[in-house]
């Protein structure tokens, strides 16, 4: 799993002291996206661990600063939002986009090369369009699934990949994802799942013969009312008000953690 996906868990799994390479990670995020090429992007992390504590506000955001530091194109982000139940704690961070032909995540780890591993790229065709999303861990979950395991290999690692794609019209054709119906198209991943198709497992051969990247959606005509499209620039223009105020907060952390790096 990519370097980015698994800091999104550990930075939002505060307090972990046994979190590792080999903690289970679920990764979930959508894309919404709306006519005119604005939308939305939210990210899910959850990880598993010890029994977790209680942390600041400026001690979760600047977790979050281990993601958003690694992104491109948005306009604003809200605040992190944490919640924890017993030994499991996920992490909602949400974005907002003026062009989704902008966003960018990368994995960007010092020392080494900044890897471009999620991308977007929105083509409108008359009344409709393509929207084509390429994700580095989609294709790696590809390859990984294709690789035939040894006949003594085991696996108890259970890490899901979820993807949700929303176009702003009906659903006319979609290329790598496992599921779409209306106007969403899915994937839905675990490392069993992977496991089972390396294995030879005909039903987890289904799943993962579907996957690939770069994944295509297409809708012939975009169809939110005018009340739906009202309503997100709503509540667009409050997420950049409440950037305002959320973004400098982010510049005085960074500045601190870009001072204890060099430190």
């Amino acid at each position: 799993m990519s370097t980015l996906w698994r800091a999104a868990a550990f930075a939002f799994a505060a307090g972990l002291p046994s979190v590792s390479m080999t903690t289970c990670v679920d990764i979930e995020y959508s894309v919404t996206l709306k006519p005119d090429g604005t939308g939305k992007f939210i990210l899910i992390a959850t990880s598993g661990g010890e029994e977790i504590k209680t942390h600041s506000p400026d001690e979760i955001l600047r977790g979050g600063l281990d993601i958003t530091r690694q992104t491109d194109g948005f306009a604003a982000w809200l605040e992190p939002v944490v919640t924890r139940h017993g030994k499991v704690s996920s992490l909602t961070l949400t974005g907002y986009f003026d062009d989704i032909n902008k966003v960018r995540l990368y994995n960007d780890e010092p020392g080494k090369k900044r890897d471009l591993i999620l991308s977007f790229e929105l083509r409108k065709s008359g009344k409709g369009g393509t929207l084509t999303c390429t994700d580095a861990e989609v294709e790696k979950r590809k390859v990984r699934a294709a690789e035939p395991a040894t006949k003594d290999e085991t696996s108890n690692h259970d890490d899901r990949y979820w993807v949700t794609v929303q176009p702003p019209g009906k659903i006319t054709a979609a290329k790598g994802f496992t599921e779409s119906k209306d106007r969403t198209a899915m994937i839905r991943i675990d490392d069993k799942v992977i496991f089972s198709a390396r294995k030879g497992d005909k039903e987890a051969l289904k799943i993962t013969d579907q996957l690939a990247s770069p994944m295509t959606v297409t809708w012939a005509k975009d169809d939110i009312s005018e009340e739906g499209i009202a309503k997100f620039r709503k509540e667009f223009a409050a997420a950049r008000e409440a950037w305002k105020s959320l973004k400098p907060r982010h510049e005085k952390l960074r500045q601190e953690m870009d001072k204890e790096k060099k430190d």
